[in-house]
């Protein structure tokens, strides 16, 4: 596409969607930079060798059949694109990213060369907007349909060019933002193994790799009544310490997964904890043989190895 040189606009800016000192952790500028991401999200670079690795947040999301009716609030990013000739343009589509919009995708409202000037902005998607939801021949799918996966992209594209050239050529937005509709549950997890503690119990859990958080849940004798106890995010850990329990009465259960679109799996296979009262370290000496009070009359510690660790082991015995 040949512009003249008197049409076209020259913009020195940036449409950056995280925050412009996070981009530079090392000092490295990033130049013709522009994506689409969720707010406050960050581009931050690093050195491998000889190589320059930028890592970004904020690329993706997903969303459930709950949330049809609901909006994402979304940022257009852009870091020193140089010379620029015209709006930027902001779609959603079913495909990949082109160098524009498509038949059948979803247009955004255009970001003049002024608001480029912001170098970052927001704009909502509505999610029953999308187009993997338009009305097809053979009825397509539908916002609220169970069962199903559908991807989007969120694109974004505005034609540069470089000084001196006349021509034109579209900047895209990248790494693309990714806008998954997800209604399939996560795989149940399971429990590898439950340890008693003083009124708790230690839940040790494997999950699945789209597991967003974990729950646990305990069910006490005589009721059918399951109470979720604790919940972990995998990402930091799949221990969970279930608290508030009864000494000695045994407890059943379970785990219950959950995706980042709030789908929840079938719950685990049932196992059964029973919380065991554990003494301090003290009574536990005292109560089994040992004698001394602590300290000799020296102020010297007087205790066997033995009885010390014997001690030790029975106070933290299944705690």
């Amino acid at each position: 596409m040949l512009i003249p040189r008197a049409m076209r606009w020259v913009l020195t800016t940036s449409l950056f969607l995280s925050l412009a000192a996070s981009a530079q952790s090392t000092g490295t500028i990033l130049p013709d930079t522009l994506r689409v991401a969720l707010p406050n999200s960050t581009a931050t670079t690093g050195t491998t060798g000889s190589s320059t690795i930028v890592t970004y947040t904020g690329q993706s999301a997903s969303f459930g059949a709950d949330a049809c009716n609901g909006t994402l609030d979304l940022e257009w990013q852009a870091y020193l694109l140089r010379n620029v000739c015209g709006s930027l343009n902001l779609w959603a589509t079913t495909g990949e990213c082109g160098d524009g919009p498509g038949t059948g995708d979803f247009s955004y409202p255009s970001i003049t060369s002024v608001q480029l000037a912001t170098r970052r902005g927001g704009f909502t998607i509505k999610y029953s907007d999308l187009p993997g939801f338009a009305a097809t021949a053979d009825g397509g799918s539908v916002c609220g349909s169970q069962g199903t996966t559908v991807v989007h992209h969120v694109c974004a594209g505005v034609l540069t060019s470089s000084a001196g050239v006349s021509t034109c050529t579209t900047t895209r937005g990248s790494p693309v933002f990714t806008l998954t509709y997800d209604t399939q549950p996560p795989v149940a997890p399971i429990i590898e193994t439950i340890t008693s503690r003083d009124t708790s119990l230690q839940v040790d859990l494997s999950v699945s790799s789209d597991t967003n958080v974990a729950h646990v849940e305990v069910k006490a004798p005589g009721t059918d009544t399951w109470v979720r106890k604790a919940s972990v995010s995998p990402a930091s850990t799949t221990r969970a310490v279930v608290t508030g329990l009864a000494n000695n009465i045994d407890y059943a259960v379970r785990a219950i997964a959950e995706d980042e679109a709030g789908n929840e799996s079938a719950p685990s296979e049932e196992k059964i904890g029973r919380p065991i009262h554990t003494d301090g370290f003290w009574a536990s000496y005292r109560h089994n043989g040992g004698e001394d009070q602590g300290c000799s009359a020296g102020g010297g510690l007087l205790l066997s190895s033995g009885a010390l660790a014997l001690a030790f082991w029975l106070s933290r015995v299944k705690r």
